[in-house]
C-alpha cells in the first residue's frame, strides 16, 4: 500500500493496494488524517515517527498494527516512511509505504506456538527418564552391598530434586511404638532431629496411609492436624505433601515434602508420588529383609 500525506498528515494519494488492505476508497479517505488507521494506543509512537521524519528524512521499516474499515480488525504492517521535499527542497508531505505480514506474523506465531510445545515435550521426556532414572537406581540399590543408610539418603535427595522441594523427610514406622522415626532428611537444620519421634495415631501421616495416597496441606504451620508447626515455621514451609510408604497392608513409613513457595507443588502428579512411593516402600523392604536374613 501506498500513501501521500500533506505536512498536516492529511491523506493526498491513497493506491489501490491501499484501499485492498485497509477497506477504504480513495474517496472516503481523501482529506482525512492518516490517523483514522491509527490504533488509540499507537498514537503517540505514530506523531513522534512523523516528526522524527520531517527532522531526520525517513524512518524504514517498523512494525506496527493498523485499523481496517469496519469494525476495525487490525492487520500487522511492516511501515517505511518518507520526507517529501518540493523541487526548492521545502518539505511539503510524506510518502508511506505499508507492507501487509499478519499472515507471515500469524504464521510466525503458530511456528513460535509449535516450537514450545515441542520444547514442553521434550522437557516432559526429560523429566519421565530422570523419574525412571532415579527410581531405577534405588531398586538396584536396594539388592546390592550398600547399606540401609545409602538407600535412605537416595530416597530423600532423589525426590527433592525431582520435585524442587526445598526439603525433604524420610520417616520409618516402628509398630512396637506405633510411632514414625526420623532416618534422613535434606533441607532442614540440625534442630529437625529434635522431632525424631512422632505419634502415628492422630497425625497427617495417619491421615495419608488411611486414603493409600499422597495428601497435599497448605500453610502446614498452623495446620492443627500437623505436630510440627513450630519447626516449619522457623523454616518459612508453607506447603506440605505427605507420600505413605505401604506395601498392601504393611505400614512402611513415610516421605515429607516441604516447599516455602506453594507455586512449586502446582503441577506435581500424584501418580508419579504414588509410584515413586511404592518403589521406595519396596526397595526399603527388600533392604532391611536382606540386612536381617545376613545376620
Amino acid at each position: 500500500a501506498l500513501v501521500v500525506l500533506d505536512k498536516s498528515w492529511k491523506i493526498t494519494v491513497w493506491n489501490a493496494g491501499a484501499e485492498k488492505l485497509f477497506g477504504y476508497r480513495e474517496e472516503e479517505v481523501i482529506g482525512k488524517s492518516i490517523e483514522i488507521i491509527v490504533p488509540d494506543g499507537d498514537l503517540a509512537v505514530s506523531r513522534t515517527v512523523m516528526k522524527e521524519v520531517e527532522k531526520r528524512g525517513a524512518v524504514r521499516a517498523f512494525e506496527a498494527k493498523r485499523l481496517t474499515k469496519g469494525k476495525g480488525r487490525m492487520v500487522d504492517v511492516i511501515v517505511s516512511v518518507s520526507r517529501v521535499n518540493d523541487d526548492d527542497g521545502k518539505f511539503i508531505g510524506y510518502l508511506i509505504f505499508y507492507s501487509d505480514v499478519t499472515d507471515r506474523k500469524r504464521t510466525t506465531n503458530e511456528l513460535q506456538k509449535r516450537f514450545e510445545a515441542i520444547q514442553d515435550a521434550y522437557k516432559e521426556l526429560g523429566l519421565q527418564k530422570r523419574q525412571i532414572d532415579y527410581m531405577q537406581e534405588i531398586s538396584n540399590l536396594a539388592v546390592s552391598d550398600a547399606s540401609l543408610s545409602a538407600l535412605e539418603n537416595l530416597i530423600v535427595s532423589a525426590i527433592a530434586l525431582l520435585t524442587k522441594a526445598d526439603a525433604a523427610v524420610l520417616r520409618f514406622y516402628d509398630s512396637k511404638t506405633e510411632s514414625l522415626r526420623l532416618r534422613a532428611c535434606v533441607g532442614v537444620s540440625e534442630a529437625w532431629w529434635s522431632k525424631d519421634r512422632i505419634p502415628f495415631k492422630n497425625n497427617l501421616i495417619e491421615e495419608a496411609f488411611k486414603n493409600k495416597r499422597a495428601i497435599i496441606v497448605d500453610e502446614v504451620a498452623t495446620d492443627p492436624r500437623y505436630l510440627g508447626g513450630k519447626l516449619a515455621r522457623t523454616h518459612g514451609f508453607r506447603t506440605l505433601i505427605v507420600v505413605p510408604l505401604f506395601i498392601n497392608s504393611i505400614i512402611i513409613g513415610s516421605l515429607s515434602l516441604y516447599a516455602i513457595d506453594p507455586a512449586k507443588f502446582r503441577f506435581i502428579e500424584t501418580d508419579f508420588l504414588e509410584n515413586f512411593g511404592k518403589i521406595c516402600a519396596l526397595s526399603i523392604y527388600v533392604k532391611r529383609t536382606i540386612g536381617r536374613n545376613a545376620r
